[in-house]
Order: structure tokens, then C-alpha cells, then sequence
């Protein structure tokens, strides 16, 4: 039995204190074209009703805007409303923008690249605030945040002094709503099924998964304090089957006996794969302003991401360098016959638990060209994963039969000569059959690690 039981990264804390900037609008004399514009818009009488813009093209053409308006060259992705980003994280919707590139893990977009560069270039801020990561380096999981919990999330592909941290690469902004932006008490609930054309693969699996998530949005007294609450979780499962060869090569070259100058193969792998995630997010967020001139907002975020990988081998050697025994190979029309085999037979499970908080207390004040802002920002991440082994290798050499696949949408089958399910055809080996009926385990280790910058007492061990 082989096993991993460790905390990587243990515990991972942001401290983030923005001290207090400003900035000025551009003063002076409006410029011919603005007096023209003012002058036609005086000339034009208004009648009629309002036409109110809603839906995907509301969205779209608040990311225009924004993208107009911005001192930088910016990209946006934003909500045609509340629990409506596109994608099942906000990983999905922020890879449909130029320059971005999202790597997959096990059918999901995770990280993200900008520009080519690896995703350990990029920087992850939460309203403005630096946000850890789950992950082996500085690369943030996109995918344990839910894209309903997000209202709109800007790329920054050039620096921008008002914000906290930047990316090499580039930098992206996730921002929450702002209860206060509605005027009016809003509730969402969506629910969405699926299944998996596999089914069940393994047992104690499913095939079946769901989506769901509500949020509810008010305001109170006469407008000035808004609150906001949503909650998501995800529970998607993703099956694999395969069927890999070996090095493909003449008998000879590969060390398989009896074939000589035929070409074949010396070895295969087999098996399949069940991948549960299951990720739950909550999110918070409380909003005063008073007047016109300030405002602050408090914004609390936890996303608990719990993933199980299962996954039985079965592995055939052909050369002879086997363990256990030396095999006698046979090929016919598209099978490969093997005599006196040692199968191994691996068992896999992987689990991860993921912990990812983040508080962030905004505060602007805008008083004619001048806006003032101070923020205040705390980000900590924990991840705890156990990876373990074990190996069977049969008692006895029994015949396998493969049957090659044909055409790129079937698999290769195998069969053996006797039940590989009973106990009394296999036992326990270490890695590759080596000292048949011994086992072997990994050392277990613990990380703690807690960045530069953190708060007294931060220790490394």
C-alpha cells in the first residue's frame, strides 16, 4: 500500500493594506466637440418612454463601456444579471477573452494563461484585493470560484498604479455586485442536471451531477445600506476509460522472445478512472453609502472544493524483463496472445480538500475631480490531499487475450485465463511486482508556508 498524506501549501495568508490614493479628472475647457455634443443634446426634445437595456446585450455593452472609458487596455467579462456569468467557474467565461488561454484539468478549466506566459506570471486580486491559491505556485484555481457569485471580472494587460498587485503576464480584477447598483430586491435560483454517457465505471460512483445556486439582493433605509447573499455549489462527475500500448517496435528491438523481426508492442495499460468535485461557495456582501460622495463595502467569500479520483489498472507486460515470469507472445489478425503472464493490477484514490477565504472592506470618497480610496484586504488558503496505491500481481502465470482497437472510437479488450477478481489469483505486491506479497508505503509529510509580508510570527517549516 502506498500512500501521500500531506498539507501543500498548509496555510496560506495574504495581508493586503492599500494605503489611501487619489486621483484627479482632467480639467479645463471642454474641448469643440463636447460643446457640440451638449448642444445637440439640448436641441433634442425627449419624448416618449425610456428604453431600458437588459439581458446578454446589457452585459455586453457594459464591458464596452468599460473597455471605452478605461486609462488602460483592459478586457471584461460582465453578468447580464445576478447568478448569470456565463461558464461553470468564472474560469470558463474569462478563457473566451483575447489573450487568454485556460488549461484543463479533468474536463474543467483551472488556471489561466495571459499572453503566453505560464499562469504562475498572472495575478488574482478580489475587488482590488491579492487572493492565494490552493495551487503549487502563485497560479490561482479558477475553478473554485463560482462564476454566480461574480458580477463582472476585468484583465488588465497593462499596469495600473491604483491597484494592489500586478501580474507580469497580466492581472484580473474578479469584482462581486453591488447590492446598492439595483434599487430594487432581486432573488435568483437556478438548478441544472447532467449525466455521464458512461454511467457508473466503478462502484460507489455515480454518473450523475448537478448545479445549483440562489442569491438574494435588497436594500434598506431609503437606499443607503445594501445587502447581498448568494450560495453555489457543483457537483460534477467525469469518468475515463482508456487502452495505451507500449513502445512500438520489432521483437527484437523490444525485447519481446519469440517474435523476431515482427513488429508489436511490449506492454499495455488499461483502466478506468472515476473523478468526483464537489465545490460549495458562499458569498457575502454588505454596502453603506450614506450620500453621494462615500461608500464602503464589505465583502466576505468561502468556497470549500472537495475532489475523489478512483481509478483500478490492470498492466500486461510483454518483454522480458516482466516481473514475476517471462511471457511467450503470439500475434494474430489484430490480437496479441500472451503465455505465461504476470498481470499487475494497480488501485488508485485521490483526494483534496480545498479551503479558500477572503475578506475584502472597500472604501471611496469622491468629492469633485478627486476620488479617495482605502481598502483593506485578507486572503488564506488550505489544501489537504492524501494520494495512495496498491498493487496486486497474480499467483500464478495465466494467458491474457488482446484485442486491438480497429478504429480511433473503440478500445482495446482483454481477457484473461482466470478471474482476476478472487482473491486467490492475486495478491499483494509492491510497485511492479516486485517481492511478491510485500507491500510498501511513501513517507508522509506536512508543509506549512505562509508568504512575505505576512503578519508577525509567520513561520516556515
Amino acid at each position: 500500500m502506498a500512500g501521500h498524506d500531506y498539507l501543500v501549501p498548509g496555510d496560506r495568508y495574504g495581508w493586503i493594506v492599500l494605503a489611501a490614493w487619489c486621483r484627479s479628472g482632467t480639467g479645463g475647457a471642454p474641448s469643440p466637440a463636447t460643446e457640440a455634443s451638449t448642444q445637440d443634446a439640448g436641441d433634442t426634445d425627449s419624448t416618449g418612454d425610456d428604453i431600458v437595456v437588459t439581458g446578454i446585450r446589457a452585459g455586453l455593452a457594459r464591458a464596452i463601456d468599460a473597455k471605452r472609458t478605461s486609462n488602460e487596455i483592459v478586457e471584461v467579462v460582465s453578468a447580464e444579471d445576478i447568478g448569470k456569468l456565463p461558464g461553470i467557474s468564472i474560469a470558463e467565461s474569462l478563457a473566451r477573452l483575447p489573450g487568454v488561454a485556460a488549461q484543463r484539468v479533468d474536463g474543467r478549466a483551472q488556471v489561466l494563461s495571459i499572453r503566453g506566459m505560464a499562469p504562475k506570471f498572472g495575478m488574482t486580486l478580489f475587488n482590488g484585493q491579492e487572493m492565494v491559491s490552493t495551487g503549487d505556485d502563485r497560479s490561482f484555481e479558477y475553478d473554485q470560484f463560482p462564476g454566480e457569485l461574480v458580477s463582472s471580472a476585468t484583465l488588465y494587460k497593462t499596469p495600473d498604479a491604483s491597484l494592489g498587485a500586478m501580474g507580469l503576464s497580466g492581472t484580473i480584477d474578479i469584482h462581486t455586485l453591488q447590492p446598492l447598483d439595483f434599487h430594487e430586491r432581486k432573488i435568483n435560483a437556478s438548478a441544472r442536471f447532467n449525466g455521464n454517457s458512461m454511467g457508473s465505471v466503478l462502484p460507489g460512483t455515480s454518473g450523475h451531477g448537478s448545479r445549483v445556486s440562489v442569491s438574494y439582493v435588497d436594500q434598506f433605509a431609503d437606499d443607503r445600506i445594501g445587502v447581498a447573499i448568494g450560495y453555489a455549489r457543483l457537483d460534477a462527475p467525469n469518468k475515463k476509460k482508456y487502452f495505451n500500448l507500449w513502445d512500438y517496435g520489432t521483437g527484437t528491438q523490444l525485447g519481446v522472445d519469440g517474435l523476431g523481426d515482427t513488429y508489436t508492442f511490449n506492454g499495455f495499460e488499461t483502466g478506468v478512472a472515476s473523478t468526483n468535485t464537489v465545490r460549495d461557495g458562499v458569498l457575502a456582501v454588505l454596502q453603506f453609502k450614506p450620500n453621494d460622495h462615500f461608500s464602503s463595502k464589505v465583502d466576505l467569500f468561502h468556497s470549500r472544493f472537495k475532489q475523489r479520483m478512483q481509478g483500478d489498472e490492470l498492466i500486461g507486460v510483454l518483454a522480458n524483463w516482466a516481473s514475476g515470469s517471462t511471457p511467450v507472445v503470439s500475434m494474430g489478425n489484430g490480437t496479441i496472445r500472451v503465455d505465461n503472464a504476470s498481470p499487475i493490477l494497480t488501485m488508485r484514490q485521490n483526494d483534496r480538500n480545498d479551503e479558500l477565504n477572503a475578506l475584502s472592506w472597500t472604501n471611496s470618497y469622491a468629492t469633485g475631480a478627486w476620488t479617495f480610496s482605502a481598502n483593506l484586504g485578507l486572503s488564506k488558503a488550505k489544501r489537504r490531499e492524501w494520494v495512495g496505491e496498491a498493487y496486486l500481481m497474480s499467483r500464478a502465470p495465466m494467458t491474457l487475450n488482446v484485442v486491438l482497437p480497429t478504429t480511433y472510437d473503440r478500445f482495446g479488450q482483454v481477457s484473461s485465463s482466470v478471474d482476476l477478481n478472487s482473491s486467490s489469483a492475486m495478491s499483494l505486491a509492491s510497485v511492479w511486482g516486485a517481492n511478491l506479497g510485500g507491500w510498501s508505503r511513501w513517507p508522509m509529510s506536512r508543509t506549512r508556508w505562509k508568504p512575505a509580508g505576512s503578519p508577525p510570527g509567520a513561520t516556515c517549516t
